[in-house]
């Protein structure tokens, strides 16, 4: 898949699912990965399919640590019942039960810890009160399930 090909696809993405945000890794080309999100978001904006929307923010994220570090949080989270993900995600789960330290980068868990690091900020967290009774639940202010493609 060509850059504007991926460039297209993922600004069609956000705009399906009413994305807030696009994470871009600044190791990995991220000036060049944003600078093709914008144009292939221009692109759809000149072709009338962004329907005027503005374009999510780009994120960009960097991998500082090792990732068993970085991905350690994140799986507190999955371990706490915090994380549910909606609907299937077969190599996304293939990869966080099979990964090990040294192997490959994993492309989709990467993502899913940039994504999960950045709506478990706590300044991003609200408190809202459940409607049914039970305990209160926490929320991104940045919903994850719409800004955060991670199959």
């Amino acid at each position: 898949m060509g850059a504007n090909d991926w460039g297209i696809a993922a600004c069609r993405l956000a705009l399906e699912l009413k994305a807030d945000a696009l994470a871009v890794d600044s190791n990995y080309g991220g000036d060049m990965a944003k600078q093709i999100l914008r144009q292939a978001w221009e692109q759809l904006r000149a072709d009338g399919v962004t329907k005027g929307l503005l374009m999510p923010t780009i994120l960009e994220v960097t991998a500082e640590v090792g990732k068993r570090l970085s991905a350690a949080p994140v799986a507190q989270l999955y371990d706490q019942g915090l994380v549910h993900h909606v609907g299937e995600y077969t190599e996304l789960e293939d990869q966080m039960v099979t990964w090990v330290e040294g192997m490959d980068s994993p492309d989709r868990m990467d993502a899913a810890v940039h994504g999960l690091t950045e709506f478990a900020d706590p300044g991003q967290l609200d408190v809202i009160v459940n409607g049914n009774g039970g305990p209160p639940v926490r929320r991104s202010k940045v919903t994850s399930a719409r800004s955060c493609r991670l199959g």
